[in-house]
């Protein structure tokens, strides 16, 4: 029977409960208690990389400068990835609002016509590389946030912070500590109603906390197998993870593909995290080979729940799908899972269109987040056995779309909820070596020398704005 919910109950990891309980504190009315389970166990990724800019920091008041005094978080404007084009390769991935159109042409068009003209079909990556302005400002070591010159090519920067996870957590659990009641234990179990919702969660000391609706981020309140669906054929995997002193000349988080893995470099203001993604083929040796002797080993095979929310309990995190840490997909739909959970609050136990509509958002934020997150590994050129198993395998739907349609048409489709705008996807699949077959007709029209002056134009505002921007050092010491 439903009836008014008094008292939320959230359990899980340290790392994962108070990313969720933070908001929910926020935002749930003071009538409902709040009661945390921390369980301090710390396996899992160690780091994550995080937009600074996301509805997420919004929805919690989170800044530039609270992230960087807060958490020792480092801030930059994208990503490295080294090894995914084959040995010695790299490029960066960075967040990218749209370039400018000329025409109503996207410039990707404009470029692929020019060197078509040319006789250099193949070479669109290289050819498009000075029009990459926000991966550009990455490499380069440079910082900014759109807010420090909204009219200028600055607006397109997508800023991210890396963190370590156990410093991030601190942060946001000291922000909401005062409305929760909090229990250090681990749950192993509920306790039932007759009809079949949780009542209470049962803690590895024998002891029962009760509630009206529960928050699982530990995956040990039951839930039936037909309920997990596995994701990519990167199965079973292992997640290794380490800390290191911070290397001064790694200014990026990196992603890095090796003969059988992927290993994560994530620096922080004060540390390096690293964390290897990696088949259960992998031996011990080979991991304390590249993370040393000490490294965690966690299994972590990639799958996600078809409905988190049933009943009464919402399953967040690892309880309800584990992606990894390629470019931190985990905390991303973390993240996206509590502010779903925070636009339906529950009011009452019984809240079956709220549950639905959670359940069916929560399928588009996992497909957006996982498309971006494994493209690499679907699109990835390197040789041996384990690339070619991965790539023997079809993509996901939606992923496929966008990889056929701008293989055809220079275009990626939208969908609901996508994780990356379509200028970072563009840049992504260029990036990997994917010239379209067709040119938007549009710039066929423009004549090749008012082509190139308008190019030539664009690329020096770009250049004028890389010029004066901001150095990371110094940034993070202005902001800090």
């Amino acid at each position: 029977m439903s009836k008014p919910v008094e008292t939320i109950v959230v359990a899980g990891r340290t790392a994962d409960v108070w990313p969720v309980a933070a908001l929910l504190a926020r935002e749930l009315p003071d009538a409902i208690a709040l009661h945390v389970v921390e369980d301090m166990a710390s396996d899992g990724a160690l780091a994550a990389t995080v937009p600074i800019a996301s509805d997420y920091h919004a929805r919690l008041e989170l800044d530039c400068s609270d992230l960087i005094t807060g958490c020792d978080a480092w801030p930059s404007l994208g990503s490295a990835m080294e090894g995914w084009m084959g040995e010695g390769s790299r490029f960066v991935t960075a967040p990218s609002g749209t370039l400018p159109m000329v025409g109503g042409v996207a410039l990707h068009h404009l470029v692929r016509n020019m060197i078509a003209g040319q006789g250099q079909d193949g070479d669109l990556a290289n050819a498009f590389a000075p029009l990459r302005f926000a991966a550009r400002a990455a490499e380069a070591g440079k910082m900014g946030l759109p807010s420090d010159a909204p009219e200028s090519p600055l607006a397109m920067l997508g800023p991210q912070v890396s963190v370590g996870r156990e410093a991030y957590t601190a942060m946001l659990r000291d922000r909401c500590r005062q409305r929760c009641t909090i229990t250090a234990g681990k749950v192993q179990g509920a306790q039932r109603g007759d009809d079949g919702s949780v009542t209470a969660v049962k803690l590895a000391d024998g002891s029962l906390l009760a509630g009206d609706f529960f928050v699982d981020c530990s995956g040990n309140i039951g839930v039936s197998e037909d309920q997990i669906s596995e994701l990519v054929p990167f199965l079973p995997h292992w997640i290794a993870t380490a800390e290191t002193a911070k290397d001064q000349a790694q200014t990026l988080p990196t992603y890095r593909a090796l003969d059988d893995a992927v290993l994560v470099s994530t620096p922080t203001a004060i540390k390096q995290f690293l964390a290897l993604a990696c088949s259960a083929q992998t031996s011990d040796e080979v991991i304390a080979k590249t993370l040393g002797d000490h490294a965690g080993i966690a299994d972590s095979p990639a799958h996600a729940m078809v409905s988190p929310w049933q009943n009464n309990v919402a399953r967040l995190g690892p309880a309800s799908a584990q992606l990894g840490p390629i470019l931190s997909a985990d905390m991303a739909l973390l993240q996206a899972q509590a502010l779903l959970l925070a636009d339906g609050l529950p009011s009452r136990t019984d809240m079956q269109a709220e549950a639905k509509a959670f359940n069916r958002k929560h399928a588009e934020a996992l497909r957006g987040i996982t498309d971006f997150a494994f493209a690499p590994l679907y699109l990835c050129t390197r040789k041996g056995e384990f690339w070619e198993a991965m790539r023997a395998a079809p993509p996901p739907a939606n992923l496929q779309t966008r990889i056929d349609q701008f293989s055809s048409r220079g275009r990626v489709p939208s969908f609901e909820r996508d994780h990356a705008d379509q200028q970072t996807w563009t840049e992504l699949l260029i990036q990997f070596g994917i010239t379209p077959q067709q040119i938007d007709r549009r710039a066929q029209a423009i004549p090749p020398e008012q082509a190139s002056r308008i190019l030539s134009s664009i690329r020096a505002d770009l250049e004028r704005a890389l010029t004066g921007m901001t150095d990371q050092d110094a940034y993070f010491r202005r902001m800090r």
